[in-house]
Parts: structure tokens; sequence; C-alpha cells
């Protein structure tokens, strides 16, 4: 079992779950500033909301292939 944990957190598809978290949770945030004229400057924000959205694309997409969608 201890060999199994190892051997998951070695593999670096793992580390994208929590990168899906993490963009997730900017581009939350960033909405939300957006929304509410919020502590941030604009462009800062926007910024920030690409770098959201294109996270959430990128490691979206290596969960979907690695853990949800099994290969044939």
């Amino acid at each position: 079992m201890l060999g199994k944990i190892k051997a998951l957190i070695k593999d670096p598809a793992f580390w994208d779950i929590f990168g899906l978290f993490t963009f997730s949770f900017i581009s939350y945030t960033t909405i939300k500033s957006l929304s509410t004229n919020q502590p941030f400057s604009r462009p800062f924000v926007l910024i920030f909301f690409v770098i959201g959205i294109a996270g959430l694309l990128v490691d979206g997409r290596m969960v979907w292939e690695r853990w949800i969608k099994k290969p044939d």
C-alpha cells in the first residue's frame, strides 16, 4: 500500500489535480474581483484571469486524460 502511494506521488499527473484546484481558485477570485471592483487593479486581475483559465484548460485536460478517461 505504501509503495502504491509513493509511486502515485512521484507521478507528475497526480499533481495536476492540485493545479486544477489552484487554477479554479485563481479564476474564481479574479471573477469575483472583476464583478465587485474590489481590491486589485483591473490589468492585474485580467492577467491573473487569463493565467487561471489557461491553467484550468491545461490541467483539466491532463486530469481528464489521466484519471477520468481511461485509455482503450
